[in-house]
């Protein structure tokens, strides 16, 4: 019985010593198996294979031989740089002749001439150039406008000065009688007072102080009042005694004075 135990246990032993040999052999010496395939734990959906892409269908362009080789090149246009204005001095062309004007003009800036309507001048020959616009020295840009005018010459038929006739002012002569008694009743006006001179304007101002006895200091005008029969000087004089009406009429008399001769005649 042991021996029988003993013999298949020898002949497990030999059996597996013999297969681990083959299994060291074919590690050692023969190529290996292919890899096991591991499956995708992704879902089934993830694991199938990918189609291929489609392939882009290119339409080839028809090239019209014909007309390529006709068409032209499109030019290219280089435009010029664009430059500063330059500023120069309108010249002084007044007084010349209009053709050596204009190619002063010309020369200098090359300005644009026009011509306004020529007039009469007593200053400026005829044919000579009378105004200009701009001024000279006004600092212009070439191109720009100038007007000028040319003169015609004095004026052969000046116009006929209006005549003005004129009455002759009343003569002033010593003795009895007041020279404008008007001043004591109405307002006084240029009217009144336009043919009278200043000396005579200064006697009747004052005729309006010597009707209530105004003393007065300056030489001329005293002498001329004390030969008045109606004047008598009253040294208590008061120019509270003269109505509105004169003293506003002897301040007109002497604003007209200084308006039109410059001061008040102190003499004859």
């Amino acid at each position: 019985m042991w021996i029988i135990v003993a013999v298949l246990v020898g002949l497990v032993l030999l059996a597996v010593v013999g297969v681990a040999g083959v299994l060291v052999y074919r590690a050692m010496f023969l190529p290996g198996p292919p890899p096991a395939t591991v499956e995708s734990t992704l879902p089934h959906a993830a694991t199938e294979t990918p189609a291929a892409p489609a392939e882009a269908v290119v339409t080839p362009q028809t090239t019209d031989t014909a007309a390529s080789e006709q068409a032209p090149a499109t030019p290219t246009v280089t435009q010029p740089p664009v430059s500063v204005r330059s500023e120069v001095a309108v010249p002084n062309v007044l007084g010349i002749n209009s053709a050596k004007a204009e190619q002063v003009l010309a020369d200098v800036g090359g300005f644009n001439i026009i011509y306004n309507s020529s007039r009469y001048s007593e200053r400026y020959a005829k044919g000579s150039i009378m105004s200009q616009s701009p001024a000279a020295g006004t600092i212009a840009h070439p191109g720009d406008a100038v007007y000028l005018a040319q003169s015609l010459g004095p004026n052969p038929t000046p116009p006929p000065r209006p005549q003005v006739t004129r009455p002759k002012p009343p003569r002033v002569t010593g003795g009895a009688g007041e020279l404008a008694p008007f001043t004591r009743s109405r307002r006084v006006g240029d009217a009144d007072l336009q043919y009278w001179s200043n000396w005579q304007l200064t006697l009747i101002r004052n005729e309006i102080y010597a009707r209530h006895g105004r003393p007065f200091n300056n030489s001329n005008i005293r002498s001329w009042f004390m030969q008045q029969s109606w004047y008598a000087p009253n040294y208590n004089f008061s120019e509270s005694w003269l109505s509105s009406l004169e003293k506003r009429n002897a301040a007109y008399i002497a604003s007209y004075q200084k308006r039109v001769f410059g001061a008040s005649a102190t003499g004859p």
